[in-house]
């Protein structure tokens, strides 16, 4: 039917579509295979929220960004919905701008209610040698990554969900900054759009999203002594990071998600 699939997307109307967290899509992986991925949330959402920090990360994203998980699957069945897909393992939170689903392009076939195992933040983790209002939780650490200015002493700056907390340089470890002299976060910036590459792990190990994840099993190691140095348990949750922190629950952000 390959041919009945590309004059259906030649003669396809122009569409709007209203996509809300807990929707799940379907993409063409290629000429035969399909797979999902699930909407967990809206950037637009978690700014109108009050007790989100204001000089959280969120805040600093261009576009209409939405936070996406994919479902760890390749099939060649493309009529999958919520209940087949309810045993499939949902792999890395990414944040990318909506024009896929606004467009049409990967079609929502089907919707869930979001639990408190559906929803992922990325552990932030990023240099900064001087707040400025020139700059944001990551400029200076790209600079310095990309030597494009000389290394100095920093703290660290770290976040996860609504939690936050800064790390003074004299409190990190030479361990941590051993792994951090090779690091760079990946987390100030949105993808243009839904990758079909997420949905292969092997094939997206090198991706640099993907590589300096710290929630990622290759980083273990680094989460463990970010924690050691933050005072926290080294298999930290992030219901845990966030009473610390000063950030709110899993189960509390799924209620307001969902409404």
């Amino acid at each position: 039917d390959y041919f009945d699939k590309l004059s259906a997307f030649k003669n396809a109307k122009k569409q709007t579509v209203r996509y809300k967290p807990g929707d799940i899509f379907r993409v063409e992986y290629d000429r035969t295979r399909y797979c999902y991925g699930l909407i967990t949330g809206t950037v637009k959402q978690f700014l109108s929220m009050d007790d989100l920090p204001e000089d959280h990360s969120l805040r600093a994203l261009m576009g209409v960004p939405i936070m996406i998980r994919p479902y760890t699957l390749i099939t060649s069945e493309g009529d999958l919905r919520a209940d087949d897909l309810s045993s499939v393992p949902l792999g890395r939170m990414m944040i990318c701008a909506d024009n896929d689903m606004i467009w049409g392009n990967f079609p929502v076939v089907g919707h869930k209610t979001l639990e408190p195992d559906d929803i992922e933040f990325h552990l932030v983790c990023s240099k900064v040698i001087k707040r400025t209002p020139h700059t944001t939780l990551f400029t200076q650490d790209w600079l310095m990554h990309g030597k494009l200015i000389p290394d100095a002493e920093y703290s660290l700056y770290v976040e996860w969900g609504f939690a936050q907390t800064c790390l003074p340089y004299a409190d990190i470890s030479d361990k941590l900054k051993e792994y951090l002299k090779a690091y760079s976060s990946p987390h100030g910036g949105v993808r243009m759009g839904i990758p079909t590459e997420i949905f292969e792990e092997q094939g997206f190990r090198d991706d640099y999203f993907y590589k300096y994840n710290l929630l990622n099993p290759e980083n273990d190691g680094f989460r463990k002594e970010l924690f050691a140095c933050l005072g926290l348990p080294e298999n930290a949750d992030f219901d845990s990071f966030s009473k610390a922190f000063g950030g709110i629950c899993k189960e509390r952000i799924c209620e307001r998600i969902n409404g």
